[in-house]
């Protein structure tokens, strides 16, 4: 961060943007998704972009209500959070459409990826790793 003129962490999507485009090089990708692949947690980019955008009562999940009809894209939150992770597909890794969560997380450990929108636990390792702090 330091190097690209980043001083503070993004906290707004619009951050999060511009940082991945400043850390992005062809070295480095500014940031990863996972977007593809087999795993669970396939869709983890795009519900979490979907969550941030919906309206939710405390029992909703963001995809149905209670009468089990789809709200995912009730006001184009659906449509906005496919276009949000496009803004940051062109400083991704390449390949990056079939990552699943291990390709994610193996790419911020290996320092290929500068960036991944996760919880803690995709980080676990990498503190003693060969790219710590890097």
């Amino acid at each position: 961060f330091e190097k690209a003129g980043i001083d503070k962490v993004p906290v707004t999507w619009d951050e999060y943007v511009a940082a991945a485009k400043k850390l992005h090089s062809s070295d480095v990708a500014g940031n990863t998704l996972c977007l593809g692949g087999q795993d669970a947690h396939m869709s983890g980019d795009w519900m979490t972009r979907v969550m941030g955008m919906t309206k939710l009562a405390p029992t909703d999940d963001g995809c149905f209500n209670d009468a089990n009809e789809p709200v995912f894209n009730s006001e184009g939150q659906g449509e906005h959070a496919i276009e949000r992770l496009k803004e940051v597909l062109q400083y991704c890794p390449q390949g990056v459409s079939g990552f699943d969560y291990p390709e994610g997380q193996s790419a911020i450990g290996q320092g290929t990826a500068a960036m991944i929108i996760s919880w803690s636990d995709a980080l676990s390792g990498i503190e003693s790793g060969p790219h710590a702090g890097k």
